[in-house]
């Protein structure tokens, strides 16, 4: 929770196009953010980001096996897929505090 209001802080501060990756961003950055999230790359980190807690709940719970009938291959696949998108989306979160401290740092000079 803390390193999604730290990027929430580091985002915002670079004013109302936040959205907009620059040229000097890493690829797998600009990928994620090309067209504001509106992307594959995008779609999947941000889909992570929203559906690993509620799948790890439902695993948690048996509320995927008991209640939805989900088999256990399925459910540790889709796991799986969602940790992967969950540590891209924690890759561009951590660019973008890194990014934002670099900053500060510069203007302390």
């Amino acid at each position: 929770m803390f390193v999604e209001w730290l990027t929430f802080l580091a985002t915002h501060s670079r004013g109302e196009n936040w959205k907009l990756p620059d040229e000097q961003f890493p690829w797998i950055v600009k990928r994620v953010m090309d067209s504001g999230f509106k992307s594959p790359m995008g779609y999947f980190a941000v889909g992570s980001l929203h559906l690993l807690p509620l799948w790890l709940y439902g695993v948690e719970t048996s509320l995927l096996t008991k209640t939805l009938s989900v088999p256990k291959g399925v459910q540790s696949t889709a796991l799986y897929v969602l940790i992967i998108g969950r540590v891209l989306c924690g890759i561009v979160e951590l660019f973008y505090i890194k990014e934002y401290a670099l900053h500060l740092l510069q203007n302390e000079r």
